[in-house]
């Protein structure tokens, strides 16, 4: 199962607009059991300490779409039209816990599109002290459990690609609002409940970053190097 999801909703344009894409981004599994060490020798009635969000955020410092003609193509065989790369910059601090925004937006070409690859970059620009990844909460039961907090200092990158579904067409003026949804049990793969009860405390906290509990750092600093290979297939919705 993948770490990203990618859903796309369409409504028609009115009479003055182009077609045109937004991007906005949110957690989900906010809420979700730990994995344990042997998992497949738990007993139907065994529940695992689960990890419980309260703060969660990301800062997308670039976002790359590129998307593909289909079907389109001159009597030698070639696309009439070229691709469609759109390039973004900026440094979006995205609340994964509050209502979706739109991050970055732009127009689209009129046609029928068969492919689509995003990258997006999380990044710290040289001003900025803070991670660009951040995570708070509780692991074990709400009352009585353990503060843990998160923080990602480290570039990462991820990807998806839509190359498996119908065509999507442009021509008739769609606006297309996107919402990439971003697993936070998945950011966790690999991590089970014997590495968060042996992590190193720090006043009462389990602190995963560079300086602090490195191990699980690097497990999940990996994770959130998605490929397009890692993630779900992009679900395209049409607002009726």
């Amino acid at each position: 199962m993948g770490i990203l999801i990618l859903l796309f909703f369409a409504a028609s344009c009115t009479k003055d607009e182009k077609p045109s894409v937004g991007f906005s981004l949110k957690a989900v599994d906010v809420s979700a059991p730990v994995q344990s060490p042997n998992q497949s020798f738990q007993g139907s009635d065994y529940e695992n300490p689960t990890l419980e969000w309260n703060i969660a955020w990301i800062y997308i410092t670039q976002l790359e779409f590129d998307a593909e003609f289909y079907g389109i193509s001159d009597l030698t065989g070639e696309n009439k039209y070229p691709d469609f790369h759109y390039s973004w910059q900026g440094n979006q601090k995205i609340d994964l816990l509050d209502k979706p925004r739109f991050f970055a937006s732009m127009e689209l070409p009129e046609g029928q599109f068969k492919r689509f690859e995003l990258k997006m970059t999380s990044a710290r620009f040289s001003y900025t002290s803070g991670p660009n990844f951040f995570l708070s909460g509780i692991y074990g039961p709400a009352f009585g459990g353990t503060p843990i907090e998160v923080a990602v200092t480290h570039q990462f990158e991820m990807e998806l690609k839509y190359d498996d579904g119908e065509a999507i067409n442009t021509t008739d003026g769609e606006i297309f609002q996107s919402m990439v949804e971003l697993s936070l049990s998945h950011v966790f793969s690999g991590i089970t409940t014997e590495d968060l009860d042996n992590a190193e405390l720090t006043d009462g906290w389990i602190l995963i970053s560079a300086d602090h509990n490195q191990d699980l750092y690097d497990k999940i600093l990996k994770n959130l190097h998605i490929s397009p290979e890692d993630s779900l297939v992009w679900e395209v919705h049409e607002i009726q």
